[in-house]
Formats: structure tokens, C-alpha cells, sequence
């Protein structure tokens, strides 16, 4: 019900510590687990309208100073003492822009969970990751904590868009961490019941955004003395979409947003647009973000503008690791409810789960990235989306299993 979106994961945070501050993790939140540099950070005036949202959810001045500008989520550490596995296991917090349906048929309608924030709200499940989270980590602690290794419950913020999770290995979080498991609702685990035990091929991409400085003028009378950056970001647009593909690498090239603000009798003088590529190899995203920069500084010299390109967020192309999803097979070979289990699916998307992935198979670990089967009440990332909720007592007991197999003493 009350959705923020990357970076501004303020109440959320503060919900989550609420929740895990009386067992026995021991909890980092705020720049502790995050590095200075981060990406796609938002405006300041926009962080200070998700502060004051918080605080007047009743978050705690002193817990919101410890977090304010944006350095959201929290890590869960347990650490037994005696030798075993490092386990860690990840989930995203952050919440998507846009308005959800007010629908009687849709379904948070009809339970009185509808998102409360105009403008914000959860269209692709991270609600119910973080869930899940909450429910394992109240299961560690009723277990009297992990008898052997360390585990980890890492609260990622700022998924969307991929910038969340390289800061947080910038820490060194992951830097022992032997096995990584985090999951995902729904995607191409689209019926409750279906388990992945692991995606594959989840596309490199890289965000941007990209703003256009032309020189404005009177559109009757002085037409030719503008620079019309409109003009110019439509041209990148077209020149942008029509890229290309490669027979080495699945490609994906999208804009999302334009925007110019000017009135219709104005020669426009400045535009802003928001664009992604994605590939499904390293080599393929190369190709992508080359050309874009061709095509912006070739914009720039027949247009007669100036363009800034800054990037907000990436992923590099990573797989799960068959090791790891063996572990989920034993897992959910144990869960009721679980109809069928597909060993591994290609992601067809991005999501920095990759970063962590990465980290951890070049440190010699494994893990993998689950998909959560359930029954949606519309696509995600759209304004009917909405999940079953017998899909998160599959999804916990599917990591409380694989908590329990690393739990055990040898």
C-alpha cells in the first residue's frame, strides 16, 4: 500500500528494520552498504518529497537521517561462529512509477491493499520479494539462527532501472559469499505452481538519459535563428529505432519518454529522453551503446545542438549456475503446492541480480536466480498487475528449504 520508487525506499526500509530489529541479525542500512558513486540517483527535490512521505507515515527522524539522499535497503547478517557455507539470499524492494487500476475487479482493490502514493506503485512483485524475505528471516530466528556458516538477507533498493545492486557489491557484501539465491514473481513462471530453477541469459543493458541544448526562437518571425532541439530528439529517436540487429546477440533498443516543454509557438530550445539498450552478449551491447554515441554526436552537428548522455543504471549479461539450481529442485521437491519445475528458462530481460552473480561466480561461488510461478491479474509493469498470494508461501518455503539444507551441521 504504500509503494516508493528507487533510491526513495524510505518507509519501506524502515518497515523492513521494524520487522528484523528484535532477532538476532545483525543489520547495516544507509552508507554502510552503499558506495558514494551511485547510479540514476534521483533530484534532490524529489528525494525530499519521498522523506517527507515517510516521515509522515511515522518514520523516525533520526533512522530517516541515516538514509536521507537516498542511500535506502538493508543487509541482514547472521553469523554462527562455526565453519560452513556463506548463504545469501536477495531481494528487491523498490516500486515501479505509474497508477495502479482503481478497477473494481482488480484484485488490491477488492482487498484494500490499492497503492495509497498517486503515481507509484508495486506492478512488478517486489512487495512480494521483500515478503518473503521478512517471512525467512523470521524463520532463521526461530531456528535460533544458522548452526553452521554465515547467511545473509540482503534488501536491495532500486532495481528498476539497474541501479541498485552495484553499489551494494561496491561494499564488499558479496565478498565472501559462497552461494546466492534470489527470485523473481511471475515473468515467464506465469501460472501459480511452476518453479524455475533458474534463469539464464539475463540481457546486458545499459540505461540513459540523454538532454538536448538547441537555442530557441520565435517559430513565426525568426524560425531561422532556433535551434530546435525537438526537432533533434525526434531524429535521435528514429535514428535510435531503427538500429540494426546483429546475427551474434538478441538486441533491444527502446525510448521511453521525450520530453519538451515549450509553448507551440516557440522554437523549442531544450528536450530530454529517456532510453535503454539490451543485449544478450556482452559483445552485442558493445555494438548498441558505439552506435548510439555516433548517431548523438551526428545529431549534434547537423541540429546544431549540444547533447549530454549521462547513464543511470546497468547490467552485464550472467546465468544461474546449475549447482545452484540443483539445490532449488531439492527444495521444492518438498514444497506442496509446486506442480511443475522447469530446471532452467532464458530471462529475456534485465535485472541486476546479474551484478551480484557475477561477483559471486568470480569469487568462485555459484547461485542462481529463481522464477516464482503465479497467476497474475495483469502484465507487469502495467496498471492491473497484481500477483496471487499463494504464490509467496511457495516462494518461502522454497528458500526456507534451502536455508535448511546449508543448515546443518557435517
Amino acid at each position: 500500500m504504500y509503494p516508493e520508487p528507487g533510491w526513495n525506499e524510505y518507509h519501506s526500509t524502515w518497515f523492513i528494520f521494524n520487522r528484523l530489529k528484535d532477532l538476532g541479525f545483525t543489520i547495516k542500512y544507509g552508507k554502510d552498504i552503499h558506495a558514494k558513486q551511485r547510479l540514476g540517483v534521483p533530484e534532490e527535490h524529489e528525494d525530499q518529497i519521498a522523506i517527507n512521505r515517510a516521515r509522515h507515515l511515522g518514520v523516525e527522524p533520526a533512522f530517516l537521517s541515516r538514509l536521507a539522499g537516498g542511500y535506502t535497503g538493508l543487509v541482514a547478517t547472521w553469523d554462527s561462529g562455526r565453519s560452513g557455507p556463506h548463504v545469501a539470499f536477495r531481494m528487491d524492494i523498490d516500486a515501479n512509477i505509474g497508477n495502479e487500476s482503481t478497477s473494481e475487479e482488480h484484485i488490491p482493490v477488492q482487498q484494500g491493499i490499492r497503492s495509497q502514493h498517486p503515481g507509484i506503485h508495486h506492478s512488478c512483485g517486489h512487495d512480494g520479494h521483500s515478503a518473503i524475505g521478512i517471512a525467512l528471516a523470521e524463520y532463521i530466528d526461530r531456528c535460533g539462527g544458522p548452526r553452521v556458516g554465515t547467511v545473509t538477507l540482503i534488501f536491495q533498493p532500486a532495481e528498476e532501472g539497474l541501479r541498485g545492486a552495484e553499489s551494494m557489491v561496491a561494499t564488499g557484501i558479496l565478498d565472501d559469499v559462497d552461494r546466492l539465491y534470489s527470485l523473481h514473481i511471475g515473468l515467464q513462471a506465469s501460472r501459480t505452481g511452476v518453479v524455475i530453477g533458474g534463469y539464464t541469459d539475463l540481457l546486458s543493458s545499459i540505461k540513459m538519459d540523454v538532454n538536448l541544448l538547441g537555442r530557441g526562437a520565435h517559430a513565426g518571425f525568426a524560425p531561422h535563428q532556433g535551434n530546435n532541439a525537438l526537432l533533434a530528439a525526434t531524429d535521435l529517436v528514429q535514428q535510435m529505432m531503427m538500429l540494426p540487429s546483429v546475427p551474434y546477440s538478441e538486441t533491444r533498443v527502446n525510448v521511453g519518454s521525450l520530453i519538451v516543454d515549450e509553448a507551440r509557438n516557440v522554437i523549442p530550445s531544450k528536450a530530454a529522453l529517456k532510453a535503454e539498450v539490451r543485449a544478450s552478449t556482452m559483445a552485442g551491447l558493445n555494438f548498441l551503446t558505439d552506435r548510439v554515441d555516433r548517431i548523438i554526436r551526428g545529431v549534434e552537428e547537423s541540429h546544431q545542438v549540444q547533447a549530454e548522455q549521462i547513464v543511470v543504471g546497468k547490467a552485464m549479461t550472467a546465468s544461474s549456475d546449475e549447482e545452484a539450481r540443483n539445490d532449488v529442485a531439492e527444495a521444492v521437491a518438498l514444497v506442496e503446492g509446486v506442480t511443475d519445475y522447469i530446471s532452467e528458462a532464458p530471462f529475456g530481460a534485465s535485472d541486476d541480480i546479474s551484478t551480484m552473480l557475477l561477483a559471486v561466480q568470480k569469487q568462485g561461488g555459484v547461485g542462481t536466480y529463481i522464477g516464482l510461478g503465479s497467476d497474475l491479474g495483469g502484465q507487469h509493469h502495467t496498471d492491473e498487475f497484481s500477483i496471487d498470494q499463494t504464490s509467496l508461501v511457495i516462494g518461502w518455503e522454497t528458500m526456507r528449504n534451502i536455508f535448511d539444507k546449508y543448515n546443518v551441521a557435517t
